[in-house]
This record gives structure tokens, C-alpha cells and sequence, in this order.
């Protein structure tokens, strides 16, 4: 039952961005609404829609782009921006303290408006239009964008052409998502749920966008379809293939930060261990200093990483190792060889392996994630068996969202 006109004001900010209105023991979530809001909502359920802004609060400010609240990308363009970066300060602290884990977290260092690099967009096609770009908050509808000021201008200048070559192969049956990447000399754009077949007459058409919109490789449900050289990034300062679908830091920018940071504290260690290496987003930074051990359980990733690592000069050499560390983690007899080491994992941490690094004797580790929940449980575990937080730094690179990238640094004490 959707209830109309209440009267509230917003208290919190929840994980995904939402204001939080807090009625006893329970919660009232609203969409683009921030910690101070008078607003008059209609309810459904434990969620709201702001009918009206009866008094702003005093962080609220005009949102960059003319999609917001429209396109579901971003959820906090409306707050000030010194108040957004405590926000994700916040957050950061939120976990920690679940966890126990008293330790100064420093300033949010943040990427910036046009620095994100890749991006899956949402395409489709109805009777009339082929709406193209991010999904709307809580809904399938497509928000159909022609201005994006997150995203890098390789990315952003040609959202007109990657919409018209997305709509080669779509049916108004299934909707695609497309996948772009903007690399050192074009873009690596991949399509899914396309439509398996393309008329020939079109495909003369398809490669002029391609070419209009300065695309490297256009990959389609799998298949290549279109390939002008192959896509590379830069890591550290060497030339590195991207192999279609490997994991990438989402600005280069916050990449090299977080690589500086890196380098930083691994002065003056002797043997390096990067665990979930992808594509040695930091095995090269780390080279600068020391050889690297660098494992990973992709193999197109760590075939890449070797290419990167043929092609470098002025590094220590970089070994690779295809392992998986949530079935296999490098274990404490392994890992003694080390005296500095990296761990990057995906979102759901890697609980086994904090387990053996824990029980390490390596001086220096550092840990890397997108998630503060999930990072914050795996550092407790080597907190408890002697390790120190020394510096935890937050990272906003997923731009005006909810998310926050964090880089740990712990100390055998």
C-alpha cells in the first residue's frame, strides 16, 4: 500500500546511498535524499519518493548532470562535495568499528569528475527509440543518457555512436548490456544478449561506427566482430594487453594513486608476493622496488601480465604463478620468503588466505579492496594474530556512488 504526503526528516545515509528515516526499530529508505532533508514523501513499503523538498538540508547542492535521479549511476551527485568525501569516510569507519579495529583512517583522496574508464552500459530497442545507457533506481527502465561527467572523454564523446552500434543488434525481445573500456588507443567494447545473427549488408555499416568511435576490438556475445590493433593499458609505465573481461581498476588515476601509496610503504623490502594479481595492476609499481611474485587465477590475465613483463625495462623481474587462492592460499611456509605483500582481492575478501598471512612473519602487508565490510573482517584476522594497522587510505573512485575503494597498511608488531 503506498501511502502519500508524510512529513519526515532524514537522519542517516544508508550503504547504497539512500537517506534512512528511523521510526523505532524501523527504516524508511528514500532515494536522492541526504542526512537533514524536510521532505514529504509517498511510501511503498520500507521504501520512499520524495514528493516534495520541504527544507534542503544545508549540504544539498545542484546536481552535475541533467540525468541525475533519473539515471540510477550515480546516487549522491545532490551532496556537497567535502560532505560526500566524509560520507565515504564514514563508511570506511562504519566497518572498522564493527569489526573493532581502532586505526586513523586518512583523508578520502577522490579521482575527480571524467576519470572513470570503463562502464557496462544497459541497451534496448522499442517501437520508436534504442534507449541506451543505466538502468533508473530500482526499476528496468534504460535512461536513455547523452551526457555522462564521470566518465573519461573517449568514453563520454561517443556515447552517440556506441548507442548505434549497440543498436545493430538488438530486438525489441531481449535487452543487451554493453560492456566499454577505454583503453590507451581506443576503446574494447563487448556486447551480450545480442541478437545471434547480423545481416551482411549492415556490417560495412557497423565497422564505419567502429571506426567513427574509435574502437579497437568489438567483441559480440564471445565472437570478435571488429579488431583495429589490440587494447592495451599502461601499468606503471609499461604497455600491458587487456584481455576482453579481465578485472581493471575503474579510473587510472586512483590506480596510480593507490600504486604510489603502494610503492610508498615498500621501500626497503627485498622480495615481493602480489596476490590476485590480475594483469599486475600493481606487480609492476612493486617491481620498481624489488622482485615480484605475482599470483593470479585467470590465466588470460596472468598471460598478459607476462607480455607487460617481457616488454618492461628498469624493473625487477616479475614470476607468475596460476593459482587459485580462495581453493589453494599461499600458505605460511610459502609465504616466508616474502617480506612484503600486496592482496587485491574481489569484493567477497579472501578470508582462507588472511588466515595464513596472519600466522606470516612478513614485515609490511598491504591490503587492497573495494568492499570496507569485507576488508575490515580479513584485517581483524591478522590483527588478532599480532599485525598493526599502521594507514588506511580511502579511495573514491566509483565517483559520486555509494562505494569507496580502501588501501590498508599493516605491520608485523
Amino acid at each position: 500500500m503506498r501511502d502519500m504526503g508524510d512529513e519526515v526528516t532524514i537522519s542517516d545515509l544508508g550503504a547504497l546511498g539512500d537517506g534512512i528515516v528511523r521510526e523505532g526499530n524501523d527504516e524508511l529508505y528514500i532515494p536522492y535524499g541526504i542526512p537533514g532533508d524536510v521532505v514529504s514523501v509517498t511510501r511503498d513499503g520500507s521504501f520512499a519518493q520524495i514528493d516534495k523538498i520541504v527544507s534542503p538540508s544545508t549540504d544539498r547542492v545542484q546536481p552535475q548532470c541533467r540525468h541525475f535521479t533519473r539515471c540510477g549511476g550515480c546516487k549522491l551527485q545532490h551532496v556537497q562535495f567535502e560532505h560526500y568525501l566524509d560520507l565515504k569516510a564514514a563508511r570506511v569507519r562504519s566497518a572498522f568499528d564493527r569489526e573493532g579495529l581502532d586505526c586513523d583512517i586518512a583523508p578520502v583522496w577522490s579521482a575527480g569528475l571524467g576519470a572513470r574508464r570503463r562502464a557496462v552500459f544497459s541497451a534496448a530497442r522499442t517501437k520508436k527509440t534504442l534507449p541506451f545507457g543505466f538502468h533508473q533506481y530500482r526499476s528496468d527502465a534504460i535512461e536513455n543518457i547523452d551526457e555522462c561527467p564521470i566518465l573519461v572523454g573517449a568514453i563520454g564523446e561517443h556515447l552517440e555512436d556506441l548507442r548505434r552500434i549497440a543498436g545493430n543488434f538488438l530486438t525489441r525481445k531481449r535487452a543487451a548490456k554493453v560492456g566499454v573500456t577505454a583503453s590507451l588507443d581506443g576503446l574494447d567494447v563487448w556486447i551480450s544478449g545480442a541478437r545471434p545473427e547480423i545481416a551482411p549488408d549492415i556490417v560495412a555499416r557497423i565497422f564505419a561506427d567502429c571506426e567513427r568511435a574509435r574502437v579497437q576490438r568489438l567483441i559480440v556475445d564471445g565472437e570478435i566482430l571488429y579488431q583495429n590493433g589490440e587494447p592495451e593499458v599502461s601499468l606503471s609505465g609499461v604497455r600491458v594487453p587487456l584481455p576482453s573481461g579481465s578485472f581493471l581498476q575503474a579510473c587510472e588515476n586512483a590506480e596510480a594513486r593507490m600504486a604510489e601509496i603502494i610503492i610508498n610503504i615498500m621501500q626497503g623490502r627485498k622480495s615481493l608476493i602480489d596476490l590476485f594479481a590480475g594483469i599486475g595492476t600493481f606487480s609492476f609499481a612493486m617491481a620498481k622496488l624489488a622482485p615480484v611474485l605475482a599470483i593470479e587465477n585467470s590465466a588470460k590475465s596472468l598471460a598478459a601480465l607476462r607480455v607487460g613483463s617481457d616488454r618492461a625495462t628498469g624493473i625487477s623481474p616479475v614470476a607468475t604463478l596460476n593459482r587459485d587462492l580462495f581453493e589453494d592460499p599461499m600458505s605460511v611456509k610459502e609465504l616466508s620468503n616474502f617480506d612484503g605483500l600486496v592482496f587485491d582481492p574481489p569484493r567477497a575478501g579472501a578470508l582462507a588466505q588472511a588466515h595464513q598471512i596472519a600466522k606470516s612473519e612478513i614485515a609490511h602487508v598491504v591490503a587492497v579492496s573495494c568492499n570496507p565490510i569485507t576488508l575490515a573482517r580479513d584485517l581483524k584476522v591478522l590483527v588478532e594474530d599480532g599485525y598493526q594497522i599502521k594507514s588506511v587510505y580511502p579511495i573514491d573512485q566509483f565517483v559520486y556512488s555509494p562505494h569507496v575503494e580502501v588501501v590498508a597498511h599493516l605491520l608485523r608488531t
